[in-house]
């Protein structure tokens, strides 16, 4: 059909629509009194799914808002996790430097050519400078290195069991 014709074939259907409604219903033969009834329901059922409609845009734009707050609230959590990522890197890098500089430090100093001897004997070269043979990668941090809490803890049940006595 052409534009035209579509046009004008609607104008006619609303002319009548308005004709039925406005007509009081003993003036209206039978055929007419129905075609009322069925207007006025497709009248209501239409005003209810604009409704239904208005309120579905209404969640999806609350639902819109509240997406988005969401998103920004991670959006934000994303810089500030970025931020402690880096840095906890950094810290990293720093101790690892620290710890090659004590390592290092230790094994290159001249007193480490003194003699080691196992615990209670005698004083070593060492424990006469004032440091203590046993601190290992913990030194600087009170750390005692695990060769001196197992040697302390085996003086301490030499030929015992905690277990059973």
């Amino acid at each position: 059909m052409e534009p035209i014709k579509k046009r004008q074939k609607k104008k006619e259907a609303e002319d009548e629509a308005s004709y039925l409604y406005n007509q009081n219903d003993e003036d209206l033969s039978p055929e007419e009194l129905l075609k009322k009834k069925r207007l006025e329901k497709n009248r209501e059922a239409a005003q209810q799914f604009r409704q239904r409609q208005r309120e579905h845009m209404n969640s999806l734009d609350n639902e819109v808002s509240m997406l988005s707050q969401q998103q920004a609230d991670m959006t934000s959590k994303i810089t500030l996790l970025g931020s402690e990522n880096d840095r906890l890197k950094e810290q990293i890098r720093n101790m690892s430097e620290f710890v090659s500089e004590v390592v290092k430090a230790q094994f290159s100093a001249p007193f480490m050519t003194g003699m080691f001897q196992a615990p209670g004997g005698a004083t070593n070269t060492m424990t006469q400078t004032g440091l203590n043979p046993n601190m290992g990668m913990g030194v600087g941090m009170g750390m005692p290195d695990q060769r001196q809490h197992q040697h302390q803890h085996q003086q301490n049940f030499a030929g015992k069991n905690p277990m059973i006595d």
